[in-house]
């Protein structure tokens, strides 16, 4: 019996000696992997070449000579690496015009979507593709051309998606965005050495592409690494406004027909005669659709921080008694200037946002980067003149705003 117990004892022994070796040998070849597959990470970092910009038209754009789109999948994956693709999801830029594509309709696996419009202010695209968003942004861009945060938060998100201690590849649609992306890092202090402007999307046609597929609404994003951007939980950095002030590009040089009217038509007399019958509700029901969406406008342009002026005249649909001189002087002030203007009546304009800081009309709004700048006050005895003299009006205009650019 004893005997049996120490033959036993023996074999267990014996056991956990050959499980301990066994694991031991383990250990040590995993451990053998991991230098292995450092050795060869130390490796494959030496063999990066350094960012050259290619010639020609893809040289303007600062995309890259060594690594771009023909052989980026031979650097994809690396652990001392961060890939962005700097395109909007849906882009208001017209891309189709140069042969592009205005929405993301896919991407490399690897690179995670950070929009550069989002960053940046973005100026300088082809006209031919007109102009791309222009609502709020991390930074803006001062009067010498630097670049300035617009929110506390602004530097530490942008050092949480760009880590300076990683190698940073870019790429977009055709390289522009991704070239405006690296000029910006480089200007706030990134190593301009290991940042790749790898060139774009639409010429890519290696191994790793993932296409975003389309539902009957649209392309559905919901599977696309996207880093957004909430402003609204960002704490703005609030600046003195230097006056006057440039209204965005794109009200400037306008050709004046007539004043913007977003589209309301003059239904007062027939509504007037109609009122009480079918025909009567038919109008009232056009009408007041064609206000919401044009108090839909007007909200989205307040809240991608647009800068624009709107005159608001006392009447629903059309321009009332109030208000004619008014309306002429800004027609003249348009027509001599070319800066373009909106205007509306009082069906609109209550559906807006802007109605909670202005009440009454008549009135003209400047609206500087989604916030009210100044505004004529229609219950002041001092701002009457405004509404009866074009010079008056004009002198009020040019405190806050260049009437040409």
């Amino acid at each position: 019996m004893k005997k049996n117990k120490k033959a036993i004892v023996v074999i267990v022994v014996a056991i956990l000696l050959i499980i301990l070796g066994l694991s031991l040998i383990f250990i040590n070849s995993n451990k053998k992997e991991e230098k292995k597959e450092e050795k060869e990470t130390k490796e494959e970092l030496k063999k990066l070449p350094l960012p050259e910009v290619t010639g020609g038209e893809r040289g303007q754009l600062g995309i890259d000579k060594n690594i771009n789109e023909s052989n980026i999948d031979e650097y994809l994956n690396r652990s001392d690496s961060v890939y962005r693709d700097m395109r909007m999801l849906d882009d208001p830029a017209n891309y189709e015009n140069i042969g592009g594509d205005r929405f993301l309709s896919g991407y490399i696996k690897g690179f995670e979507v950070v929009p550069l419009p989002y960053i940046i202010p973005v100026n300088g695209l082809p006209d031919a593709v007109g102009k791309t968003y222009s609502g709020r942004t991390l930074f803006d861009i001062d009067e010498e051309g630097k670049y300035i945060p617009n929110y506390q938060e602004s530097m530490s998100i942008i050092e949480e998606l760009f880590p300076k201690d990683k190698v940073i590849f870019l790429m977009c649609g055709g390289g522009g965005y991704a070239g405006m992306t690296k000029a910006f890092l480089v200007s706030l202090g990134w190593d301009e050495t290991k940042i790749y402007n790898i060139g774009g999307h639409w010429y890519y046609d290696g191994k790793n592409n993932i296409k975003v597929e389309k539902n009957e609404t649209g392309y559905d994003f919901s599977s696309v690494p996207y880093h957004e951007i909430k402003f609204d939980e960002l704490t703005e950095i609030e600046r003195e406004v230097k006056l006057p002030i440039y209204i965005d590009d794109k009200y400037y040089n306008y050709e004046v027909g007539t004043i913007k009217g977003f589209g309301l038509e003059d239904y007062d007399n027939e509504l007037r005669a109609t009122k009480g019958t079918p025909r009567g509700d038919e109008l009232d029901r056009e009408l007041n659709k064609s206000a919401d969406e044009a108090a839909l406008r007007l909200n989205k342009m307040l809240e991608n921080r647009e800068s624009f002026i709107l005159s608001v005249f006392p009447s629903e649909t059309c321009l009332g008694d109030a208000g004619e001189s008014l309306t002429g002087n800004m027609f003249d002030i348009a027509s001599k200037t070319n800066l373009y203007f909106y205007n509306t009546g009082l069906l609109v304009y209550r559906k807006t946002e802007l109605y909670k800081i202005v009440k009454y009309a008549p009135t003209v709004i400047i609206v500087y980067k989604g916030k009210v700048l100044a505004y004529i006050d229609a219950e002041s005895d001092e701002d009457l003149k405004y509404s009866k003299s074009v010079e008056e009006l004009e002198k009020w205009l040019t405190q806050y705003v260049y009437l040409n650019k």
